[in-house]
């Protein structure tokens, strides 16, 4: 972060601090500098959490709301419960004249080393005003842009290749001038994409366009890569799949899942982004995993032979309302991995559990009121249809909450995450349902 560029941040105390971070980590209105905390540690002490920007009211209000003892007190009168306060400051300099005698050493020494660091984002604005002056008077009006406004605050890194989102209509005429300049700050990078419309359909296709590549021009080189994440190698085209980076700590929890003997069914493999690490470290015995889009299925086959598997790997192509008999009834465990929701495929995933029942990991999106609620409502909704039973009934357990039962199937709630934040006030959560017989 510049220096001259004003800075929000949130003053809170201790005691609710980690709430407060992460709630304004789910919100997406952290900045990347560090969380400072003062040297006091008793019942003074705060923490400082830099926010991208100034929270707006409702904002505020969710994250008062997640602090259970917050009475809309103040700094003054704050106790054990801790204070909430949002300000603003124009520098980073003012912020540090003003506190620095507050901040424990370890702190301002992680401060002062963001100062002196460029981020790439921060190159790119110095990269764009150098070419500027080089252009001298030539399309003088052309270039008068302010570039800390419109530029890329934020990329995405695939392998070699760098996506940024669709570039303001002002600069859109730079974009090979802004995706070289991108090329010389990241070197070891080979080509630059830029998203033009996200990703849509039911077969999740992207659409982009290069606008800077140091690879030639040929068929599928552009493009094409080689993703390393946790020891696993995601080959893939970005002009033909998508890879979710946000969705990185799901696909490490599924490679330190351990599933030895299973079968386990993946509903939605794409490109192997929950199968592959499964097929590596789980110790599963058989692994299907269905994809309905050929291109996406094209890159599963090659990835689950790229990392060699230690099961029975079986991929196959279609729709896994219509493929994949040969695994009914045979699934200890089942991914869902498709959103907003995959709530219509639920009487399917049904089928593919074995008698006695199994796991099954359902992936959706909600709002954070509806956490766990959705997902429960969604599989008594799809169970009633399954067992032809409209017998309900909670069976909530000390330190065992959210049980239900169906007919003769009981389903308990055995974890519940949060991947990441998908819009605003809308969270990619993943509920691990167990199901068994009474």
């Amino acid at each position: 972060m510049e220096e001259e560029k004003e800075i929000w941040g949130i003053k809170c105390g201790l005691e609710v601090g980690d709430k407060v971070k992460k709630c304004c980590k789910d919100l997406g209105i952290q900045s990347i500098l560090p969380v400072l905390s003062s040297r006091e540690k008793k019942e003074n002490g705060f923490l400082w959490i830099p926010l991208s920007r100034r929270w707006n009211e409702e904002e505020e209000k969710e994250i008062k709301e997640s602090i259970p003892s917050f009475k809309g007190k103040s700094e003054e009168n704050s106790s054990s419960f801790g204070f909430i306060q949002c300000d603003r400051w124009d520098s980073l300099s003012a912020f540090l004249s003003q506190h620095e005698d507050e901040l424990d050493s370890k702190s301002i020494q992680q401060l002062k080393k963001k100062m002196n660091h460029k981020s790439p984002q921060q190159e790119l604005i110095s990269k764009m005003k150098e070419k500027n002056q080089r252009k001298g008077d030539e399309d003088e009006t052309r270039w008068n842009i302010k570039w800390n406004d419109k530029l890329p605050q934020r990329w995405e890194k695939i392998g070699k290749i760098i996506i940024i989102k669709k570039l303001d209509d002002e600069i859109e005429s730079f974009k090979r001038e802004i995706g070289e300049s991108i090329l010389e700050i990241l070197p070891s990078m080979e080509t630059v994409v830029m998203d033009l419309d996200g990703i849509h359909g039911e077969l999740r296709q992207p659409k982009i366009e290069v606008i800077a590549s140091k690879r030639e021009n040929t068929e599928g080189s552009i493009t094409q890569t080689v993703h390393k994440e946790g020891g696993i190698e995601f080959e893939l085209d970005v002009s033909q799949v998508m890879f979710a980076s946000g969705n990185g700590t799901e696909r490490m929890h599924f490679g330190a899942l351990k599933a030895k003997g299973e079968t386990i069914v993946d509903m939605f493999a794409g490109i192997g982004y929950f199968s592959v690490p499964l097929s590596v470290s789980s110790q599963c015995s058989t692994l299907f995993s269905i994809e309905k889009n050929p291109l996406s299925h094209h890159w599963l086959v090659k990835n689950l032979k790229r990392n060699k598997g230690s099961c029975e790997m079986i991929p196959l192509l279609g729709d896994n309302r219509v493929v994949g008999n040969e695994a009914l009834k045979r699934a200890d465990r089942i991914l869902m991995g498709y959103i907003p929701t995959p709530k219509e495929f639920l009487g399917r995933a049904f089928q593919f559990l074995k008698e006695e029942g199994g796991m099954i990991h359902y992936h959706h999106v909600c709002h954070k009121e509806e956490y766990q609620i959705m997902a429960k409502e969604h599989l008594i909704e799809a169970a009633k249809e399954w067992l032809s039973s409209s017998s309900y009934v909670d069976r909530d357990e000390k330190g065992k909450p959210m049980t239900w039962q169906v007919g003769d199937r009981v389903f308990r709630l055995e974890a519940f995450r949060v991947v990441k934040s998908f819009a605003p006030k809308l969270f990619h959560c993943v509920a691990d349902i167990r199901i068994s017989i009474e």
